[in-house]
């Protein structure tokens, strides 16, 4: 019977372990993004048009930083 009791609150312990992990991970991801994003746009007004616009230069950089973003945490792509 204590075998079942510490089964039980191993696996519960785990579980709840890697919510908070995970739980951290997406804060620390949000962050990250955050902030590139933000560099972005400080880039996007900066950078030599080449005959690109600002929306483009910005949107140009943020699939950059989201491709990143994916290939370094190894999330899978939503489409």
């Amino acid at each position: 019977m204590t075998e079942i009791a510490l089964s039980y609150s191993k696996s519960f312990l785990e579980s709840f372990w890697n919510a908070i992990k995970l739980t951290l991970q997406g804060i620390m991801v949000g962050i990250v993004v955050a902030r590139q994003v933000e560099a972005n746009r400080y880039l996007a007004h900066r950078l030599p048009t080449n005959g690109l616009s600002y929306a483009d230069n910005l949107e140009k950089l943020n699939k950059e930083t989201i491709d990143r973003i994916h290939k370094e945490f190894k999330y899978e792509k939503n489409s």
